[in-house]
């Protein structure tokens, strides 16, 4: 039985966000977008597909396990840090 291609390729168009948050500002505005971002991601790591079940039994809230990066460096990027198109909801290491 093959369930999987033999290979995949990353999508070619623009994932379209399904959530609109309002817009924040400061240094750590991006931080007031996890919700958002957890449903957003379907409560998985973007980049290792970890649901939080699966880092968690009693749930991720709160034990630091899970957080948000920013496709374009906020280092480098400063002016995109609150975008959030440029949030991701991801698995701390």
């Amino acid at each position: 039985m093959k369930l999987l291609p033999p290979s995949t390729k990353p999508p070619t168009q623009k994932i379209r966000r399904l959530h609109n948050p309002k817009a924040t500002h400061g240094r750590y505005g991006y931080r007031a977008y996890r919700a958002c971002l957890r449903w957003e991601f379907g409560f998985s790591c973007a980049f290792c597909l970890l649901h939080e079940a699966d880092l968690a039994r009693q749930g991720v809230e709160g034990l630091g396990v899970t957080g948000i990066e920013h496709f374009s460096l906020a280092s480098t990027h400063p002016e995109s840090i609150n975008d959030y198109d440029n949030c991701f909801y991801i698995r701390n290491d």
